[in-house]
């Protein structure tokens, strides 16, 4: 192929030239897997005239120096991006390393003005660092989400490996959403922190003294520090346990560990075993 004369730019060939004129996603995607990646980008962005959400999207997910090319394409286009495009990025057919996840994610944050619920999610669970995009975020974008989105957004960030900064990002949204910390947040909340005291003192002993039994007797069965959370949960919510839910903890209770766990609710809970 023959480059179009006045469109050939440093660094990108005859060849690959000729993907500027083409519209169509799946042609520009075949063009950047063959071609030099962030060439052919930045060439397709100086002489085109218009760029779709589509090669948007493309021209993103698989460029190296991202934010580069995010520079060049500008808040205009990027802020054309609706969810399915930005769920897209993020879960196109070929998998993402952390460092492009996480330079979309600040891309996103940094070149959109207003973001969904759905997207705010997306960029939280996809980004090792969430507690950075949550702040850039602000208290006005995470007070978007509700009880089920923050709940899922802590178990997926509690998955092994889990997120580092999962703690810290709990910590945040109880500053921001307080109202927002319903049981089963508090549950997910004492169910995956790392450092559950502290996490325990900032939710408070008079929100945890509300938890209903079944949470109560889950976070005893599920948690692997037993005497930890005991502790953390306190005699008046174990002693609130029936003999129904005391024989649900040990029926889910490895054989060896039912004498300590007995001991354990007969201790703290002075309850009757």
């Amino acid at each position: 192929f023959q480059a179009e004369d006045g469109i050939r730019d440093i660094g990108v060939t005859g060849v690959q030239t000729c993907a500027l004129p083409i519209y169509d996603g799946k042609i520009l995607n075949i063009v950047l897997h063959y071609a030099d990646k962030d060439a052919t980008a930045m060439a397709i962005i100086k002489y085109k005239k218009f760029l779709s959400q589509n090669n948007v999207k493309v021209l993103l997910r698989h460029s190296k120096d991202k934010d580069k090319i995010a520079s060049m394409l500008g808040k205009e286009y990027i802020n054309r991006l609706d969810d399915t495009d930005i769920e897209n990025l993020f879960d196109g057919y070929t998998e993402l390393n952390q460092d492009e996840a996480n330079a979309i994610a600040n891309i996103i944050v940094n070149y959109k003005n207003e973001f969904s619920s759905g997207v705010i999610y997306m960029l939280l669970t996809n980004s090792s660092k969430p507690v950075q995009i949550a702040k850039k975020l602000g208290e006005r974008n995470i007070r978007k989400l509700n009880v089920e989105e923050i709940g899922k957004i802590i178990t997926t960030l509690a998955k092994e490996p889990k997120n580092p900064q999962l703690d810290e990002l709990i910590e945040l949204f109880i500053d921001y959403v307080p109202e927002n910390i319903e049981d089963v947040i508090v549950y997910h909340m004492l169910m995956s922190a790392s450092d559950k005291k502290n996490i325990a003192k900032i939710i408070g002993r008079e929100r945890i003294n509300k938890l209903p039994n079944i949470y109560i007797m889950l976070l005893i069965t599920l948690v692997h520090d037993k005497w930890e959370i005991a502790e953390i949960l306190g005699s008046e919510n174990i002693s609130k346990l029936d003999s129904i839910m005391i024989s649900q903890i040990f029926s889910h209770t490895d054989r060896g560990m039912a004498p300590y766990v007995s001991e354990l609710i007969a201790k703290i809970g002075r309850a009757h075993v």
